[in-house]
């Protein structure tokens, strides 16, 4: 195009913009349609934005009749269980619960009444206990209504009887007709969705024992319906939630699931309380309601990990996490530098069970060591020894749990007793535990984070910590993975549950903290969660149906960027599931160092101690998952995941803010992407600049692998392209060239040990799909770390093709320098802008007439 035509269509587009800018309405004219509220129809009143929901709430007592998705075109939910929008429990009282279907219309409990505010766009419903009502409850919710895609609930309980209020059931289960289920979303960890088999099979779920990673619950019909609800929280103001998807027969013979979502408090008589605002979110798919989340309890203003690691980051983010510990690799103290010359540094030593008194150990007295494995000294040696070959250290405590039969607990000092420093639950009693691990039991007591004493041993633990290990991070087992409860404690600050721990995890943030689990409010202040990102599918067959559940990245689209996920420290990311698993979902990748004599027999029991997914550390993997760690994982570590889509059935797309990784979940069949082919549970890691292609393939650029799985990484720089495979056969390789290598001919392509000392020269042949050679995992006798490949030299000639990372297209990529492209678009602007004009013509003409 030249000059002068570039200018003339500059003038043409910004003619064409002040005529826009003229004829555009004001932004009232755009605005979101009002909220609506209808109280004609003798039955139910009606709360809805014209674009998205209607809400019809029964008029005798509150409850939710039904939720209509207006978008899809009809009912999501047949709203609230036994036609009750809250449910309380009562412990201590005669009357064990209150339902707000016993208010109003002659109800037993009280009575109810209902106002609109059009100005608010809030329906305030009141519901007034009875004077002599044995549990003497009385709550008033707020329903907010909004012209956007949600709509708020929130209530507040005042305890008028005689028992102390425990439980909050808000909004009370949800239905939804099971046979209408198309997939639901829970947070089980790293998030699950669970399909139309494990409902039409009539399953209940429910969060277990451990806390949920956040609190979310989300549905989508057979008829594009779409349901999501969570409370809006931060990490300075937010409440724990019981989450479950119940089955039940209602009277009709009908089955539905429904939505459990309960929060645990402590209301005592004459006291009052306010739940968390409750969003739900209507007619948005999975990926909007989550991001939503994120946006609304306003994560993204938390401190990233990148700022929490500070100059560490760069290291740890390289660093795969190795799990040592004495008795898997059987070795004593004295033994680990030389175990430690034959693994690939710099990784992420986390040293566990170095404790005395067994694999559960004597919480919180883990110093001086067992025995059995070596001295204090020997300890502090061979620790200083890994640190000098460039190894970080992560050591493993438990500090909310501390073993009865434990010096600190046997000589506690006078007049203090268990009970005196323990976790006090709802009922009273101290919080007593066993920790089971290998079939054994030992128990303990969950200690207070706020008593006195019990932050005075924590100061000389840590202080105990840094003598010995001067940790790069510490990780705390258990905590945050318990689900959080009352802590009724003297020295607790607040009534009705204990976030102490979570407390304890940011005034101790300067530790670089890894939690087991972990959640989106403790993000804050950890830099690492440990578990959340469990691959455990047999596990997940067992509990959920094969074929009824696949994963969905719900932590890593929350907080990816807020910390570090890795496995379970027992885990390890060998094979192409369990590497594939990782890389999809952004997690760092972990081995545990296993002496070989030390693995199996398992039987059919998968996971475990000593069981698969471990393979020896003298074999391939731990090198590859150094690789794999430093070199791919590394590029989204401490970014966002911005995106989870899929490709095709079993096929997903993970989008971070540098790399994309595309997983091949299948067990069967292979696919093709970019000119990669993705094996059977196959993955392919590429970089939004073109400088990374990663991943496990049987094709590598259009050309077809020799038989087996490939785990391949391909870098390019400048002037040079590296290529590694740390695990796979010799096969022949074809690079596309980069694009300022103009004679193909003169690339030289070399193997290197990995000392990155040259080895020799492999023979490389220029084709038309750019530069072929044979991968040798041995050259020269030598054993090949990566391949180099550059030019010898360069002489003008036609630029070849390059390799770029695969993206969508762009109106950016659209006729770049092709002026019929470039008048075409000019043309397309000017008809949207004609098109926006008859628009707005048509709309003031309508508001005349």
């Amino acid at each position: 195009m030249t000059d002068m035509a570039g200018k003339g269509q500059g003038r043409l587009i910004a003619i064409l913009l002040v005529a826009a800018q003229a004829l555009l309405p004001s932004p009232a004219v755009f605005a979101a349609e009002p909220v609506y509220f209808d109280d004609s129809r003798p039955d139910v009143m009606i709360v809805g934005s014209p674009s998205y929901y209607e809400v019809g709430l029964r008029k005798s007592n509150g409850s939710i009749a039904y939720i209509k998705d207006r978008k899809a075109g009809g009912t999501v939910s047949l709203g609230s269980e036994a036609e009750s929008l809250w449910k309380v429990e009562v412990l201590g009282g005669s009357i064990p619960e209150a339902w707000a279907s016993e208010y109003g219309g002659g109800g037993p409990a009280g009575d109810f009444r209902y106002t609109w505010s059009a100005a608010r766009g809030e329906l305030t419903m009141s519901y007034t206990a009875r004077p002599g009502v044995p549990h003497g409850v009385s709550a008033e919710v707020v329903l907010r209504a909004s012209a956007e895609a949600y709509f708020d609930l929130r209530m507040t309980v005042r305890n008028g009887g005689s028992g102390m209020v425990t439980g909050v059931s808000f909004p009370h289960q949800l239905a939804f007709l099971e046979s209408e289920i198309e997939e639901a979303l829970i947070p089980g960890p790293p998030g699950l969705i669970l399909r139309s088999g494990w409902f039409k099979a009539h399953r209940s779920w429910g969060a277990g024992a451990g806390a949920p990673f956040t609190d979310y619950l989300g549905v989508r019909t057979t008829g594009g319906g779409s349901l999501a609800l969570y409370s809006l929280r931060t990490p300075r103001d937010f409440w724990p939630v019981k989450l479950g998807i119940a089955h039940r027969i209602e009277e009709s013979g009908r089955h539905t699931a429904q939505l459990q979502h309960t929060f645990p408090v402590v209301v005592r008589r004459g006291d009052a309380w306010i739940t968390p605002t409750v969003r739900v979110r209507v007619s948005q798919s999975f990926l909007e309601t989550v991001l939503a989340a994120r946006r609304d309890s306003d994560l993204d203003a938390l401190p990233s990990v990148r700022q929490k690691l500070g100059d560490r980051f760069d290291a740890v983010s390289r660093a795969p996490l190795f799990h040592l510990q004495s008795d898997f690799v059987d070795r004593r103290f004295g033994e680990w530098p030389q175990l430690l010359a034959e693994i690939p540094a710099p990784a992420l030593l986390m040293i566990a069970f170095y404790w005395p008194a067994g694999i559960h150990g004597h919480h919180p007295d883990v110093l001086p060591p067992d025995p059995a494995q070596g001295t204090l000294d020997e300890l502090r040696a061979a620790v200083g020894a890994a640190k000098a070959r460039g190894f970080l250290v992560m050591p493993m405590i438990l500090p909310s749990w501390w073993h009865e039969d434990s010096p600190t607990m046997k000589s506690l000092p006078p007049p203090l007793t268990a009970r005196d420093i323990a976790v006090i639950d709802e009922r009273g009693e101290p919080a007593r535990s066993p920790w089971v691990i290998g079939g054994k039991e030992d128990w303990g007591y969950n200690v207070s984070p706020y008593h006195p004493y019990v932050r005075q041993r924590l100061d000389r633990l840590f202080a105990q910590l840094e003598d010995v290990f001067q940790p790069d991070m510490v990780y705390e087992d258990v905590v945050g993975a318990e689900r959080l409860g009352p802590d009724l404690n003297p020295s607790a600050p607040r009534a009705g549950f204990s976030a102490g721990w979570y407390d304890h995890v940011r005034e101790r943030r300067d530790l670089r903290m890894v939690n087991e689990w972990g959640s989106d409010m403790l993000a804050e202040s950890a830099a690492g969660f440990l578990g959340s990102m469990q691959v455990s599918w047999e596990n997940m067959d067992r509990d959920y149906g094969a074929g009824n559940w696949r994963v969905y990245p719900v932590a890593p689209l929350l907080v990816g960027d807020k910390v570090l996920f890795y496995q379970y420290w027992a885990s390890a990311a060998v094979g192409k599931a369990y590497l594939g698993w990782d890389l999809a979902l952004g997690s760092m990748l972990n081995y545990a160092l296993m002496a070989k004599h030390k693995i199996g027999p398992c039987g059919n029991e998968p996971g475990g101690w000593g069981c698969a997914p471990l393979e020896p550390m003298d074999g391939p993997w731990p090198n590859a998952i150094f690789e794999f760690q430093s070199r791919v994982a590394s590029r989204y570590a401490g970014t966002k995941m911005t995106a989870y889509e899929d490709l095709a059935d079993g096929v997903t797309r993970s989008v971070f803010e540098r790399v994309s990784v595309i997983r091949n979940w299948s067990t069967q069949r292979a696919y093709a992407a970019g000119g990669h082919t993705l094996p059977p549970e196959g993955v392919l890691v590429t970089s939004a600049s073109g400088d990374l292609t990663a991943g496990i393939l049987t094709g590598f650029n259009g050309v077809p692998l020799s038989a087996g799985d490939h785990y391949l990484i391909a870098e390019r720089t400048a002037d040079a392209i590296e290529i590694r495979q740390p695990i796979g056969p010799d096969t022949d390789l074809v690079l596309r060239p980069l694009s300022d290598w103009r004679d193909l001919a003169a690339i030289r392509v070399t193997g290197y040990d990995a000392g990155g000392a040259a080895i020799a020269e492999a023979p490389a042949t220029a084709t038309e799909a750019g530069i072929a050679f044979a991968y040798r995992a041995r050259l020269g006798g030598k054993d090949v770390a990566y391949y180099r490949a550059e030019p010898g030299s360069r002489a003008p000639a036609p630029a070849a093709p390059s390799v770029t990372a695969e993206r969508p297209a762009t109106p950016a990529d659209a006729g770049a320098g092709d002026p019929i492209s470039a008048a075409l678009g000019v043309a397309s602007l000017a008809a949207l802008l004609l098109g926006m004009a008859i628009l707005v013509a048509y709309r003031r003409s309508r508001r005349s007439g």
